[in-house]
């Protein structure tokens, strides 16, 4: 085994290796030595940093937990591994090389607090008490790097080419409500990190037996041949303040991996894309895989559907179930309701109140904006308050692939390619379709009011901005 597959097969730690339990254990006494010097020793605990990371940042490894505190400018070489619960919490710049493996649960601060007391001082008097004391030093992250779950970084890091962060907090959270609700009898996780997907598959089988029975499982590529559906995940997760429409080039280049890998031992599965943007991507999916457009579907505004009707539901003083109104267009800012289409309980929406025996007790003026921006805005509190949304997007992929395998037909509002509907083509964007065990049966073309239809095109332009801008 090469040593770069000895590093990610984590088999550097073992003990039955003299040289490398030695570097592990010199390792081990190195950070305590440092965690035990006190903070005002700061010649003391630079030295010993400097020695930790002098020693092994070329090619280096470190297995957690550990911590570092206040080093001066923490740098780390290329091949470092780092195993779990790694901090790095510098009062400097942290740099970190090319092809490095943090384990998950890492913490990359460098405290929004950083400068010292003459530090603060000095920037007072040059700004005056307006200037905010809040900020962060930068931390660059080099090339090829890969980083467990649960990963945390300061405002203003730079990451380089082809890095993958995080292990799919929303694929495993699909894969188990699919088997919580009995929606799939056999279900494979596949992730870049093979650890993780391990880890994921044992703890949602593990509560099988409080549920349908399932198989749940981690795999490769190819245990995905035979499957009826895939569901597609991957890519970064989007951070507090961006857009969906800002991660596009970096998830585009790795659905083109993904795709590749994955098609050609499941050629005759229907396709559900989730991965943000998702308009973007359904796009690119469709123009690299050579699979049927009806056998592709993107989750679209299916979650923005359910946010809508969620927040209806709460003004209107009904069931969800009762209110048949949905989000068209990108799966993002641009999206819009046509609410000429909208009723509930058989009533348009702008009559519903004088009709409700509850009409006294709701507070409804026929100012229908406040819930487009509520549902435009809601992903971001989420994200914001959490650090990511997972739960309200995996009872949506739920619900369309029981849909897929219940087969009656569905109208949902998925992203799919339009050729021609409503003036617009070459472009994959929301509007509802029937969904049923062939994936993708049709779009029901809905009259919308020349404003919607303008709001419908205008949506799609901005998406086509966007696909003129991306490489696939």
């Amino acid at each position: 085994m090469r040593e770069e597959e000895k590093i990610r097969a984590g088999i550097l730690f073992s003990p039955a290796d003299p040289e490398l339990k030695a570097i592990k254990l010199k390792t081990h006494n190195l950070n305590v030595d440092y965690n035990s010097t006190y903070e005002d020793e700061e010649e003391k605990r630079a030295a010993i940093l400097s020695e930790i990371i002098g020693e092994f940042g070329e090619g280096g490894r470190i297995q957690g937990p550990i911590a570092f505190h206040y080093g001066k400018h923490t740098k780390i070489g290329k091949n470092f591994f780092g195993n779990f619960n790694l901090t790095i919490q510098d009062d400097a710049e942290v740099t970190i090389g090319d092809n490095c493996n943090f384990g998950p649960n890492v913490t990359i601060v460098t405290p929004v607090h950083p400068m010292l007391p003459n530090e603060r001082r000095e920037m007072l008097t040059a700004a005056g008490e307006k200037k905010l004391l809040c900020y962060a030093r930068p931390v660059h992250i080099g090339n090829d790097c890969w980083f467990g779950a649960s990963v945390t970084v300061c405002p203003g890091v730079t990451i380089g080419d082809n890095c993958v962060i995080g292990a799919g907090s929303v694929g495993a959270t699909i894969a188990n409500d699919m088997m919580a609700t009995n929606v799939a009898t056999e279900i494979v996780l596949i992730d870049i990190n093979e650890q993780k997907a391990f880890g994921e598959a044992m703890d949602i089988y593990q509560g099988t037996s409080f549920g349908a029975p399932a198989i749940v499982r981690p795999g490769d590529y190819a245990d995905a041949a035979g499957s009826e559906v895939v569901v597609i995940t991957s890519g970064l997760p989007r951070k507090p303040g961006q857009t969906r429409l800002e991660l596009a080039q970096t998830n585009v280049d790795i659905l083109r991996d993904i795709t590749a890998n994955v098609v050609k031992h499941a050629p005759d599965a229907i396709y559900v894309i989730v991965s943000n943007p998702v308009d973007v991507m359904t796009y690119v999916f469709h123009k690299i895989s050579g699979i049927p457009a009806n056998r592709i579907i993107g989750s679209g505004t299916v979650l923005d559907t359910a946010r809508l009707q969620a927040e209806l539901a709460k003004t209107f003083r009904i069931s969800p179930r009762n209110i048949h109104a949905h989000v068209y267009g990108e799966h993002g800012d641009s999206s819009f309701v046509p609410w000429s289409l909208a009723t509930i309980a058989n009533n348009n929406i702008s009559i519903y109140k004088d009709h409700s025996p509850d009409g006294d007790k709701i507070a409804f003026d026929g100012n229908c904006e406040i819930f487009e921006e509520k549902v435009r805005t809601s992903g971001a509190v989420v994200i914001k308050a959490k650090g990511v949304t997972n739960n309200a997007i995996a009872m949506a992929v739920c619900h369309i692939v029981r849909c897929i395998f219940n087969g009656a037909g569905t109208a949902l509002t998925v992203s799919t390619m339009m050729n021609g509907e409503y003036g617009i083509s070459d472009v994959c964007l929301s509007v509802l379709c029937i969904v049923d065990h062939d994936g993708v049966r049709g779009k029901i073309r809905n009259d919308l009011t020349p404003e919607e239809l303008e709001k419908l095109r205008r949506s799609a332009n901005k998406l086509k901005e966007t696909i003129a801008a991306i490489k696939f």
